[in-house]
């Protein structure tokens, strides 16, 4: 089956350290999540050049299960390298002083796998002699054990193997590259660099909740959700919140990886062939949650009976403005959102933070003509701001 969307060998090997780090942090994250391991266990930094004792990422857990489909201990360590490498260097890579590195001889002592993880291709032969001088190189520092430790090599073929299991680090990749992806698919770092995205999100409890309860919703697999309201209340900017990652990272991983998993997608121009994709995704076994803008009920509807297949391990958001009927509501109550008009304490911030140059009485008009519609407040604000004197009559 030819494949809608898939990452080549050849695109792997275009990556450049960063990216090629950011990537295995975003596949650990998503494998762990896959496989009920705590996301506290992977470690990891985008500072590639700092030292790193042989190490650019880890992940060690203790209870589950002893390995998955792409991590092959409960202890691995990944070694990143976005350059072609020969075997010799490989030695050289495991070794400071003629020891080894410290992260390295950690997780051979430790009955752990070591997986050198870089972007040129590689044929069996090719993948042997690098083990082979890594063995020698732990074969000269002392050790007894070099003819047994797990040493794994993750090509450009195996990488772009383990990036086809999940659909928005196949986005990601392909975003980093420049390719072109069907149906404007974008990633969350993507969606956000939208100018209408650059504000700070001002809420009150009401958003806050809905942020929340989804939040916390999306944290499973095969969910579906919808959010509905009037043109120019949010719905967007809503969604877009409600999987927008922690500061840092490392401090809530949890949260990090329900970002990652997110492919936004807006239908408003074309959604002829949207539930197809998804079907294959489906049938693919691939995972990600997908956020549909301007999705119409009965497409709603459509892609709801691909995610609620028993085989699938997708999960869905729908944003549209619709008259909302009885069998919208059927679905599931608690995860079905009707965006209402925003207080005037909302729309109130929203101008006093982008719109700094308004008078105190210019803030009072353009609340009480926006009537609870941030997009028009908005547009009056720039407008009265541009000296559109009749705003309003």
């Amino acid at each position: 089956m030819v494949q809608i969307l898939e990452v080549t060998p050849d695109d792997i090997n275009k990556l450049d350290d960063l990216q090629l780090t950011d990537l295995l942090l975003r596949l650990l994250r998503m494998e762990a999540r896959k496989f009920g391991i705590p996301k506290s266990c992977i470690s990891g930094s985008l500072e590639t050049k700092a030292a790193d004792g042989g190490e650019d990422a880890h992940i060690k857990w203790s209870d589950g299960p002893e390995k998955t489909e792409w991590i092959p201990n409960r202890y691995t360590l990944f070694q990143c390298k976005a350059e072609k490498i020969e075997p010799k260097k490989c030695k050289t890579e495991i070794l400071s002083e003629n020891e080894l590195k410290p992260r390295v001889k950690d997780v051979f002592d430790n009955g752990g796998s070591y997986v050198l993880f870089f972007t040129q291709q590689c044929t069996t032969t090719m993948k042997n002699a690098r083990k082979n001088k890594i063995r020698e190189g732990i074969q000269s520092t002392g050790a007894t054990y070099y003819e047994t430790v797990d040493i794994q090599i993750y090509d450009a073929n195996k990488i772009s193997m383990w990036v086809n299991d999940y659909v928005p680090i196949i986005v990601q990749v392909c975003s980093w590259l420049g390719r072109h992806l069907p149906k404007s698919m974008c990633t969350w770092e993507d969606w956000k660099k939208y100018p209408e995205n650059n504000v700070e999100y001002v809420q009150d409890e009401i958003p806050s909740g809905h942020i929340s309860q989804l939040k916390d919703y999306f944290f499973g697999t095969k969910k579906v959700a919808r959010i509905v309201g009037l043109s120019g209340l949010g719905k967007t900017r809503l969604a877009l919140e409600v999987f927008r990652p922690p500061g840092n990272p490392q401090e809530n991983i949890e949260s990090q990886t329900v970002t990652d998993q997110v492919v936004y997608i807006d239908t408003a121009d074309d959604s002829a062939g949207l539930q197809g994709i998804v079907k294959q995704w489906r049938d693919q076994n691939l995972e990600g949650i997908i956020v549909v803008d301007n999705c119409e009920l009965k497409l709603h509807q459509r892609l709801c009976r691909e995610i609620k297949h028993l085989d699938s391990r997708l999960s869905l958001l729908t944003l549209d403005y619709d008259p909302v009927s009885d069998d919208d509501r059927k679905d599931d109550d608690r995860n079905f959102i009707k965006l209402e008009p925003a207080s005037e304490e909302v729309i109130t911030g929203i101008i006093k933070q982008s719109y700094q140059g308004l008078r105190d009485p210019d803030i009072r008009r353009i609340v009480e003509f926006a009537e609870g519609f941030p997009k028009i407040a908005v547009m009056l604000a720039k407008a009265r701001l541009n000296e559109v004197d009749d705003m309003g009559n």
